[in-house]
């Protein structure tokens, strides 16, 4: 019997390793909502020629119990000893690891109205790479549980199928259920239709993927010189490089749990779309008075952490 009997949904287990170059470290100490101290901002972090990999970081001072956090000592060295690319240069930038960082999902209401959807990364420790103990190893990888939604062929533009497939899940956070889709290439994609199909749990392993593919087309000009067009494609990804067999009933995510957690998201992504409507008209009626122009809201929906 599924450990989902009472229609509720443990939090899946969804994290991150990566070990690589710090290119950027943008942290600063600012005062939490409850006046403690915090630490806050992002780090870059190079794993290849051509993928960087962007985390973000929120510290505590002090636990909920008022216990020092152990993760506070850390990012303080962080801050205080680690130097980035941009800081020192690419020989003498600090090389790091994150083991166990987190991704967290998020679905919101964007300026224009409409809803949309992202992914980010976490991580509350980073520590130094010590070669002395292990070869430096770069590399951006990912594990998640979930739900199989379903598993589609790729379209490009086109409407040309790619060869890779999208597995799209339903991964539940500590507080409710957010989309995810991984990317399974093509020398994956027999394996993945034979072994899964939807409804079923399973956890499944990969790479994460950030960097811009640049294509360079050379325009000959009638007078003066050629030129050079460049035409920019940013890739945020997650691939996937392998899965566990599907898990038992009683380690399995039960359908009916899953039903209810997506209505109750879509629920609340209704009353996203309302409040948004209703912020969206107080601002229109009020920028009429003052003769001024309406700007847009965002509102935070379901996460795993929250953001």
């Amino acid at each position: 019997m599924s450990e989902e009997t009472n229609n509720t949904l443990r939090q899946a287990e969804a994290k991150i390793n990566i070990e690589g170059i710090l290119t950027e470290k943008k942290l600063e100490v600012k005062p939490g909502k409850d006046g403690k101290n915090t630490i806050q901002g992002e780090l870059s972090v190079k794993t290849s020629d051509t993928n960087t990999v962007k985390v973000r970081v929120f510290v505590t001072e002090f636990t909920k119990a008022g216990d020092q956090n152990k993760a506070w000592a850390g990012m303080n060295t962080v801050m205080r000893d680690f130097h980035s690319v941009a800081e020192v240069g690419l020989e003498n930038a600090t090389k790091v690891q994150i083991s166990s960082g987190n991704i967290r999902l998020q679905t919101y209401m964007g300026k224009n109205g409409l809803q949309e959807g992202s992914v980010s990364y976490g991580a509350s420790f980073v520590n130094h790479v010590d070669e002395a103990k292990a070869p430096y190893n770069p590399h951006a990888t990912f594990e998640v549980e979930g739900y199989v939604k379903s598993i589609v062929p790729e379209v490009n533009k086109e409407g040309e199928e790619t060869g890779r497939l999208k597995l799209n899940l339903w991964v539940p956070t500590y507080d409710g259920i957010e989309p995810m889709t991984l990317f399974v290439p093509e020398h994956l994609a027999d394996q993945v239709q034979d072994l899964y199909e939807p409804g079923q749990t399973a956890q499944f392993d990969g790479e994460l993927k950030n960097n811009v593919i640049v294509k360079k087309q050379v325009i000959h000009m009638a007078i003066g010189g050629d030129k050079v067009k460049k035409d920019y494609t940013y890739v945020d990804e997650r691939v996937m490089t392998g899965g566990s067999y599907p898990y038992e009933e009683e380690k399995a995510y039960s359908a009916e749990a899953i039903k209810i957690a997506v209505a109750n998201r879509e629920a609340s992504i209704e009353e996203m779309k309302k409040n948004g409507a209703a912020a969206k008209q107080a601002a229109n009626k009020g920028n009429v008075a003052n003769n001024v122009s309406a700007s847009g809201r965002t509102f935070g929906g379901f996460n795993g952490f929250k953001m």
